[in-house]
């Protein structure tokens, strides 16, 4: 059974808290003192030289400190950072594009439309809606202002917020696929490792790119100093701020974290205001504020809970919260929680340590069932098929975050079903069951299930 684990006032979880924020608004700031710095270097040279120069220190500062030697050795894995460099590269050239046009605090508060789509679609709902309404009203009061100065700016932070839009998606694999991974190396340590190797590749091949645009409009001057300063930008902007924020995500979970995005506009805001002199206008104040409401809208209410024993996940590393994030079911307790799956494609997983089925890259997860509503998606997609297994899963052994939400799609009467946001371990399936339909070649649902 799945349980609420109170706190006690003696408990360290208070301290655990705090902590937590300390890092992320520690990480927020280095991120915004970075840019602050960036921008009087564009009188120097090309913003997307400095936005250059920033992904390829970022990421040789990176690759230095976690060595990933595995990673070489690794095509599916070299690849996927690959994506996720060249995805944050184009992401960092875009915003660097847009704030050397309009002010820091604006192009933040514009570039939120990304993530905060992708979260709503994710979410959909009332909330999410309301989350897209408000984002969409502050990025016009914002984009409103700033048009007198520049419209090539907000458009340029319009991109850089699709862009990270991408990032989300693609660093959600990313973060996936560390979660699964079987080697010793904590989660937050396998997503550095290739963030690193990701921008130090994509630095390489956006090069001769970014080089030539920068000699064709005759602005390259990349002096000692100014390759220094662009450097310090990477450490800043980059390196600290993504290791501290996947430090940050394994001691809480994703909807807490979204939440914490909101301080990210009031945060550049204020760097922008202190380093820069830039004071926002009225309009833009209550757009920023509009998109500060959108983040935690989007963010939804936090429901983690934690398990009876949260001791009994088997070798957690020693830095990572000793639970997994499940949310709560509909009911007190939902019985065994079973993913349904083809008998072959469960042989593949097997011989590879983890399933990742169509579902994890098209819609984000994995679809999983307790026992009294897993005939639905067995008649909906498997109707008469006689090959199938239920996997039965102890939630205790799945690192990634597993969520009981509405059906994809919905089903009429609102049952909710858990859902996976990451690969399933092999090692997280405790037993394997036969799931065979009746003489009609519909399936029934199931009480109870009988070890095979």
């Amino acid at each position: 059974m799945i349980g609420r684990t109170p706190r006690s006032a003696g408990h360290p979880g208070g301290d655990r808290a705090r902590f937590v924020w300390v890092l992320f608004v520690v990480g927020a700031v280095c991120q915004y003192l970075g840019a602050a710095i960036a921008v009087p270097l564009f009188d120097r040279t090309d913003p997307e030289v400095v936005a250059w120069l920033r992904t390829l220190s970022g990421g040789v500062v990176l690759v230095v400190l976690t060595r990933p030697v595995a990673i070489v050795g690794d095509r599916v894995r070299l690849r996927r950072a690959t994506v996720f460099g060249l995805v944050t590269t184009a992401m960092n050239i875009a915003f660097y594009l847009a704030i050397s046009q309009v002010d820091l605090g604006v192009a933040v508060a514009v570039e939120f439309i990304g993530p905060i789509t992708v979260a709503a679609l994710a979410a959909r709902g009332a909330r999410a809606i309301a989350a897209l309404v408000a984002v969409a009203l502050g990025v016009v009061l914002v984009s409103g202002v700033s048009l007198q100065g520049s419209a090539i700016g907000v458009g340029w932070a319009l991109l850089a917020g699709a862009l990270w839009g991408g990032y989300i998606v693609f660093g959600a694999r990313v973060s996936a696929a560390g979660a699964a991974a079987e080697s010793g190396v904590s989660g937050w340590r396998h997503g550095v490792e290739d963030l690193g190797v990701g921008l130090a590749i994509a630095g390489v091949l956006s090069a001769p790119f970014v080089l030539g645009v920068s000699v064709v409009t005759g602005a390259p001057n990349l002096s000692l100093g100014l390759v220094g300063l662009a450097a310090a930008v990477g450490v800043l902007s980059s390196a600290v701020p993504y290791v501290l924020d996947q430090i940050v995500l394994t001691r809480i979970d994703r909807g807490r974290f979204a939440l914490m995005l909101s301080l990210l506009p009031a945060t550049a805001v204020i760097v922008g205001a202190i380093t820069l002199a830039q004071i926002p206008a009225p309009l833009e104040l209550v757009g920023i504020a509009l998109v500060i409401a959108a983040i935690a809208l989007s963010a939804g209410r936090p429901r983690r809970v934690t398990p009876e024993s949260p001791d009994r996940r088997p070798h957690a590393p020693a830095d990572v919260a000793p639970w997994t994030s499940m949310t709560s079911p509909p009911v007190d307790d939902p019985g065994p929680v079973v993913h349904l799956c083809p008998k072959p494609d469960w042989v593949h997983a097997s011989s590879h340590g983890r399933l990742e089925p169509e579902s994890l890259s098209t819609v984000g997860f994995i679809h999983l069932s307790d026992l009294r509503h897993v005939h639905i998606p067995a008649n909906a997609v498997f109707a008469g098929r006689t090959d199938l297994v239920l996997l039965e899963i102890d939630p205790q052994r799945v690192p990634a975050d597993i969520v009981w939400e509405d059906g994809d799609p919905p089903h009429p009467d609102g049952i909710a079903f858990p859902h996976l946001y990451g690969p399933l371990p092999v090692t997280a399936v405790i037993r394997v069951h036969d799931y065979q339909p009746g003489p009609d070649g519909t399936f029934a649902p199931r009480t109870t299930l009988d070890a095979h």
